[in-house]
């Protein structure tokens, strides 16, 4: 693999979680942007709304949704919605605005 004169040699894994660790402990930031501007553009909670019940988009994977798989609820192809969607709160995958709301009224 060429590798131009100027970059540095690769560092390793516990390296590379190290030098995070120590950059977002003293302020630092990631990707060249305020950690809680990362939070904010992921969909996550930025400091003063972690309390809400909320739809946003969720981390990771799609995700069946636990309100339609209740229901029994099946897409054409027989399967139960998947979504990256749901509650910050409750972290849990929601399709829609009627899933949310029904789920959040069972509880």
């Amino acid at each position: 693999m060429f590798r131009p004169p100027h970059t540095p040699e690769p560092m390793s894994h516990f390296l590379f979680h190290l030098d995070i660790a120590r950059s977002l402990l003293s302020g630092g930031t990631v990707m060249d942007r305020p950690v809680g501007e990362v939070q904010a553009i992921a969909g996550m909670a930025t400091p003063g709304t972690s309390r809400e019940h909320r739809r946003v988009r969720l981390p990771g994977r799609k995700k069946q949704c636990v309100q339609c798989r209740v229901k029994d609820v099946r897409t054409a192809t027989n399967k139960c919605p998947e979504t990256v969607l749901g509650c910050f709160l409750c972290r849990t995958h929601l399709c829609d605005e009627q899933c949310f709301a029904q789920f959040h009224h069972s509880l």
